[in-house]
This record gives C-alpha cells, structure tokens and sequence, in this order.
C-alpha cells in the first residue's frame, strides 16, 4: 500500500493550511470552499452542460476525493483522535453536497451560496439527527462523513426552500 507522507496528507486535509486559521477553523475552511467550488464550476462548464453526465462527473470526483481523505487521515492523524480541527477538507466535501445546484444553474445566485453556507454551518456545530452519532464515532470515515450528512441536510431545506417559493410563484 501507497503510503501517504504526512506532509502532503496535513496540506491537503488543512486546504492548504486554512485549517490552521486561530479563529473558527470549520468555518473559515467552509468560507474557503465557495470560491474552490466556483472556481471548479467554472472549469467544469464543459462536462456540466449536459445534467447526468455532469452529475456522474461530480460524484465520481467528490468520492474519489472523499476516499482519499480518509486515508489521508488515517496516514496523517495518529494519537487515534481523528476529528481534529485543522481538518478542514472535510468542510469542503459538505459545501460541495450543499451547494451542488450551482453546478447546474446558468449562474451562481447568490442568495443559494449565501443560505447553503449559513444551513451548512448551523447543521455542521448543531449536529442534528443522528450527525453528532456519526461524529462521535471517531474513525477516519467519520470524520468525513458527518460533514457530508450536514451537507445533504442544507441540500434537502435548500431544494424544499425553491419547491415552496416556486409554489407561491406560480400558486
């Protein structure tokens, strides 16, 4: 097995080192991931234009990167405490869930980025049905799958949201 050097696993679980931020880590990295996402967006225009093989693309690239984080924590963390706060791929992998329709939208609204973020941080510190479960289990998967759960969550309010205002349109 490829082992991943400890260095490069600290980079990439840290974004680069943002998980290092003395204030409030799990939202600065969160805060990070909106211009990382749109950025991606932007030099996915080609694959996206076309929804199912947009979304097999994105799913396929956010697994692949949800894998690789696991083993980075595995490799990278080991006093066995691995939800550490530096961590902050993990915020990454939830705002891509929560802010997944900016992939498919003509342009990225503002008002979808600005409650995905705030819906993200809310259910990521609350941990609201059975999220603080999986938190504290404690394993590598864990750590990452907690944040991915919260991000599902502010996905679900943020498409009932759309569904509810486009009623009351159209109502």
């Amino acid at each position: 097995m490829i082992k991943t050097p400890k260095k490069i696993g600290a980079i990439l679980l840290s974004m680069g080192g943002v998980g290092y931020s003395p204030v409030a880590p799990g939202t600065v990295g969160s805060l990070v991931s909106i211009p990382l996402l749109l950025l991606l967006r932007y030099a996915l225009q080609s694959v996206l234009w076309f929804p199912p093989l947009g979304i097999i693309f994105l799913f396929g690239f956010f697994a692949l990167l949800t894998m690789v984080a696991c083993l980075a924590i595995r490799e990278t963390v080991t006093d066995g405490m691995y939800d550490k706060q530096w961590i902050v791929l993990d915020e990454f992998l939830g705002m891509a869930i929560a802010l997944s329709p900016i992939f498919f939208m003509e342009t990225a609204q503002p008002v979808v980025i600005i409650a995905g973020f705030i819906l993200f941080r809310i259910f990521d510190i609350w941990k609201p049905l059975g999220i603080r479960r999986i938190d504290a289990m404690n394993t590598p998967v864990s750590v990452i799958l907690d944040d991915i759960v919260a991000g599902a969550l502010t996905l679900l309010c943020l498409y009932l949201a759309a569904l509810f205002l486009v009623s009351r349109l159209h109502g």
